[in-house]
């Protein structure tokens, strides 16, 4: 089958046509995942594996039962050699709306998408190995960075995003990295909804880590804490609407004291900015690659996920993958066919790659080495 495809390749935005090659690598065995965040406990909570302020976010017990999403709740499966494909009709021009491959900036028609994605595999293997809870070595600066809000620190919210980052980008990994004679599955929108949280979760954990001054540092993450206790409310409100649960209101009680804590703090010190997901990423990129314009890319990178995500068509409508399932009718309009393929999310897979490696170098320089200050 011939596709077109897409990449970060020295993150200008570089298209070519080739053909799928046959070209696999065993999966490595299963193990665990960096995943434990340290923070504030609760026993009421029925799995805390990771926990956040008191809360598993594996689910809270109610009437009796856990609800939870198990981690094999929404695993994706696929005949060998199959790509997901969804029909829809739409008006050829919207469905034309991407610029062809040769009209793209920075084409040179020599990058292989799958070859180039399967090339950080090595070091997703080398952030596996790093166990949780990241604990930053006393008189680090991450350390001392720690000693502003203990509830949550510093570190902790640069460990969660990065463990968000490396864990969705091993998950399209593992529809990827099959046994031959298997063939990759690909997702039309799946793997554009993997590598955008990959990208959310790297760029958090670079934007709070990268500025050299520490107020800086901790004010990042004041802002995302108070944006996560919001949510968090959020979340504790619907359970309780549920039923009726001792633990989920001591829970949501404790929340709430803790978001009037950081919220008298960030008072104190006159800042009431707030948090914005576009900000983040865009900075984040800017202190990763040093450049603007790459940093334009990548939210644009972001913001085609998130149409995946919410469900939208235009994450797929006029990329790679998609054909037109014969003639226009008279008004114009005609079916087209999406399937899975490598360009739809290697471009926003190796941002979200490299933003990670940013962060993971971030979080040893930061918490592992003694701070001259």
């Amino acid at each position: 089958m011939m596709i077109s495809t897409t990449r970060f390749g020295s993150f200008g935005l570089i298209r070519r046509r080739r053909r799928v090659g046959g070209h696999h690598r065993e999966r490595a065995g299963c193990r665990r995942a960096p995943g434990e965040i340290r923070a504030e406990g609760c026993a009421c909570c029925a799995r805390a594996f990771m926990r956040l302020l008191g809360c598993s976010l594996h689910g809270h017990v109610v009437s009796g039962s856990v609800a939870h999403c198990p981690s094999d709740a929404h695993r994706l499966q696929a005949a060998p050699g199959r790509m997901k494909e969804s029909c829809v009709m739409a008006d050829r021009t919207s469905a034309g709306s991407h610029p062809p491959a040769e009209d793209r900036p920075g084409s040179d028609g020599g990058v292989d998408d799958e070859a180039v994605v399967r090339s950080t595999f090595s070091a997703l293997d080398d952030w596996r190995k790093v166990r949780g809870p990241f604990i930053p070595v006393p008189g680090s600066d991450l350390a001392i960075d720690d000693e502003d809000w203990p509830p949550f620190g510093v570190s902790q919210v640069a460990w969660a995003g990065f463990t968000v980052a490396a864990e969705h980008l091993q998950a399209i990994r593992a529809h990827i990295d099959v046994r031959p004679p298997n063939r990759p599955n690909l997702y039309a929108f799946a793997h554009q909804t993997l590598a955008r949280t990959a990208l959310v979760g790297a760029t958090s954990a670079v934007w709070v880590l990268s500025p050299e001054e520490r107020e800086v540092r901790i004010a990042r993450a004041r802002n995302i804490v108070t944006y996560m206790q919001g949510e968090h409310l959020k979340y504790l409100r619907a359970l309780q609407e549920l039923a009726e649960h001792h633990g989920t209101d001591l829970v949501a009680s404790h929340v709430e004291m803790r978001q009037r804590e950081l919220a008298e703090k960030r008072e104190a010190d006159g800042d009431r900015a707030k948090f914005e997901t576009t900000r983040v990423i865009r900075e984040a990129a800017v202190d990763t690659f040093g450049d603007k314009n790459i940093a334009k890319e990548v939210v644009a990178e972001w913001r085609s996920g998130s149409g995946a995500a919410h469900g939208l068509l235009h994450a797929v409508i006029g990329r790679s993958g998609m054909t037109q399932d014969g003639p226009a009718d008279s008004s114009g309009r005609a079916t087209f066919i999406s399937g899975g393929d490598f360009g739809l999310f290697s471009n926003s897979y190796m941002a979200a790659y490299h933003i990670a490696h940013k962060a993971h170098e971030l979080l040893a320089s930061r918490g592992l080495q003694t701070s001259a200050r």
